[in-house]
């Protein structure tokens, strides 16, 4: 026998390599969406929702505020360095706010909104400076400070905020004073004043100039609807320089803490701030959807044993008919068997469509409706799983049979201690597309059960109550979804090797 080459060799394995990597691919790319659901189903709801999605699980790191309640942590880029801040929330709903307006040069907003309307183009300009306009007092009352002269003493710091939209810029840093007195704001979720900033990017002003800042005149601009709008001037006074600018808009955005120092404070946008989040898968969705939730709508263990508790009995139901149909159909000879298995099978191709209402008006007159018996009884009989079987008996030699016979056995011993244990591969089969059809049944119960029957609902039911009331909740919706496929699947995989034996097997001989 030839040796083969090293470059033969070489050629061989990379050959199988580049296979094995192309099916690796392939099927990972089909089994990507059911990999998500389930990754989707571990995360937070504000992580579901983040922009860009993430495959993995994030969840936002949390300190207490002032020694009180758990507040998401945040980072800043100051001074090209990494700090962590803690927003400023009062409670889970609520955070403090202050009132800021967004300055741009005229002519740039001028060429903005003559590309569509003022609501339209106005936040799209160039943000040169952000300054506070209010401060809130100790009774809670906030005062309006856009008519008066603002004084802004640089600090040190330069800050990273987004200016324009997710557009991000270092912004120096400024103290703001009226009549020489530091102009502070009132958090209700720390109970002390902390001081207001300005920002402003370093080409407004050299390095360590003081500014003064007083709204004038407004401008006013048309839109490419032709349509008016007033924005108020800014001028904005250096040693050095004079720039007017346009005030184009206010926002209210959420107040930062230096947790070591709350007086240092940076005034940002939450959206557009970086959080510190750490992988976390959360396990406690499942918890939720399977029962340990506060909220009922969000349980569903009662369905999930109702599921399983019908596709059980309906796959058993399933197998015992099926056996004995095939056992009888394939070795019993009786008149007009031939005719009456044609019969049978050609009960497939009536459509379910057309045997709701027969079903539905039989299941009413026996007192079963809106009981899980009605889910059960009709399905123990199938044609397709009696053909199958009929299928496989065919294949067994007639010898073992007439041997088991001549020895004394009976029809039923027979089917027990022969036909089963060889037809091992066809029922598992068999069991599988049973389970799976019981199991994923879904217009039968939407018929059959009523809605407000909490206790005899199945799965396919209380997944869409789930996802109808948690619709804001994705991730709870894709928890129930994960309930629902992940039983089945680890089914499949379970009984695989014999459902292939199976689809090789059966159905050859007729």
């Amino acid at each position: 026998m030839q040796k083969r080459t090293l470059s033969q060799k070489l050629s061989f394995w990379a050959e199988r390599g580049l296979l094995y990597t192309l099916l690796t691919t392939v099927a990972l790319l089909m089994l990507f969406p059911l990999i998500y659901m389930v990754i989707a189903s571990l995360k937070t709801t504000v992580d579901f929702n983040s922009n860009p999605r993430r495959l993995l699980p994030y969840t936002h790191v949390t300190e207490a505020l002032a020694g009180r309640q758990e507040v998401p942590v945040y980072e800043f880029s100051v001074n090209d360095e990494e700090k962590r801040y803690l927003i400023s929330q009062i409670d889970a709903n609520n955070s403090d706010k202050s009132d800021f307006a967004y300055l741009g040069e005229v002519a740039d907003l001028e060429a903005k909104v003559k590309l569509g309307s003022h609501a339209e183009q106005r936040r799209n300009i160039d943000v040169l400076g952000i300054i506070p306009i209010a401060y809130r007092n100790e009774e809670g009352q906030k005062i309006r400070i856009e008519d008066q002269t603002l004084t802004l003493i640089p600090t040190e710091n330069i800050v990273q905020l987004a200016g324009n939209n997710s557009i991000f810029e270092n912004f120096r840093v400024y103290d703001v004073f009226i009549d020489g007195e530091l102009v502070q704001t009132w958090l209700d979720s720390i109970d002390q004043p902390v001081p207001l900033k300005a920002y402003m990017l370093p080409t407004i002003a050299e390095a360590g100039e003081e500014l003064t800042i007083k709204v004038s005149e407004p401008i006013t601009l048309l839109d490419a609807r032709d349509s008016d709008r007033d924005y108020d001037s800014v001028i904005v006074s250096s040693p050095t320089q004079e720039t007017t600018l346009v005030w184009a808009y206010n926002a209210s955005i959420d107040v930062f803490l230096d947790q070591e120092n709350p007086q240092n404070v940076i005034y940002a946008i939450e959206s557009f701030v970086k959080p510190v989040e750490v992988i976390e898968f959360q396990f406690s969705n499942y918890e939720a959807v399977l029962g340990l939730a506060d909220e009922p709508s969000l349980r569903m263990d009662r369905a999930l044993v109702n599921t399983a508790f019908v596709t059980i009995l309906v796959t058993i139901g399933q197998i015992t008919t099926s056996l004995f149909g095939g056992y009888a159909f394939s070795r019993m000879r009786f008149r007009g068997r031939d005719t009456l298995f044609l019969v049978y099978l050609g009960s497939i191709m009536v459509p379910f469509v057309v045997l709701i209402v027969p079903i539905y008006r039989l299941m009413t007159a026996l007192g079963w409706e809106d009981h899980l018996v009605s889910l059960i009884v009709p399905w123990i009989f199938t044609a397709y799983g009696t053909f199958l079987i009929r299928q496989f008996f065919i294949t067994i030699p007639k010898e073992l049979e007439e041997a088991a016979l001549l020895d004394g056995c009976g029809r039923l011993r027979i089917l027990w201690r022969i036909f089963i244990p060889l037809s091992t591969p066809a029922l598992a089969t068999h069991a599988i597309f049973t389970f799976l059809y019981a199991w994923n049944s879904f217009l039968w119960p939407l018929i059959i059960i009523n809605t407000g029957n909490k206790e005899d609902q199945v799965l396919t039911l209380a997944l869409i109550t789930l996802g109808n009331i948690n619709a804001d909740k994705p991730n709870i919706v894709m928890t129930g979804a994960a309930v629902m496929i992940l039983p089945p699947m680890i089914v499949f995989i379970l009984a695989q090797r014999y459902f292939i034996e199976g689809i090789a097997t059966s159905g050859l001989k007729g």
